[in-house]
């Protein structure tokens, strides 16, 4: 199961010096367990709590690479690869930047499908899993009526994803983390 070449998962980001937590960090057995509300309607993803872990690491397109499970139980698994606090998605032919670096206030990026991401900071969060210092937002606004952003912390990874189309849509909290 844990074929390839072994990583860290890029636990120290090469963006702000070797003591630095990375954004989104990857390694085998971590798991985020969120709590999900599904507003309106959202096929795919259903309001419980769930997981989302990492169960498997292996050289994929030419870059040490780590399978995540989605916290939507029906959209499966997803490749990632880390590099310092970029981080990439693998399309299943190539590799498409999700996360972008540096991470810092107004830094925007384009990342599959020719979607405009940009950091916001968001200081300290405080969720059921804790408080956590050093979070931002990746913010991508396609229409008035489209809203998607990923809250990370440092060290943490992903802390809040929020999605509306309309009335339609989903929040997943981080509840707790086995890291």
């Amino acid at each position: 199961k844990d074929a390839g070449p072994k990583s860290d998962g890029g636990a120290t980001s090469k963006d702000g010096g070797a003591a630095a937590s990375v954004i989104d960090p990857l390694a085998i057995g971590e798991t985020w367990t969120y709590d999900v509300t599904v507003t309106g309607s959202f096929p795919g993803c259903e309001t419980g709590t769930f997981d989302s872990s990492i169960n498997q690491n292996e050289a994929l397109g030419g870059r040490d690479a780590y399978l995540v499970s989605s916290f939507c139980p029906s959209l499966g698994s997803y490749w990632y690869s880390a590099d310092g606090d970029t981080v990439s998605v693998y399309s299943g032919s190539d590799w498409v930047v999700g996360l972008d670096s540096p991470v810092q206030e107004g830094h925007s990026w384009v990342s599959d499908e020719g979607r405009t991401f940009q950091w916001y900071s968001a200081g300290s969060l405080t969720l059921a899993a804790g408080t956590f210092s050093d979070c931002w937002e990746a913010r991508e606004t396609v229409t008035s009526s489209e809203e998607y952003s990923i809250f990370l912390c440092r060290g943490v990874g992903p802390v809040h994803w929020h999605y509306r189309y309309g009335s339609d849509g989903y929040d997943a909290v981080l509840h707790s983390k086995n890291f």
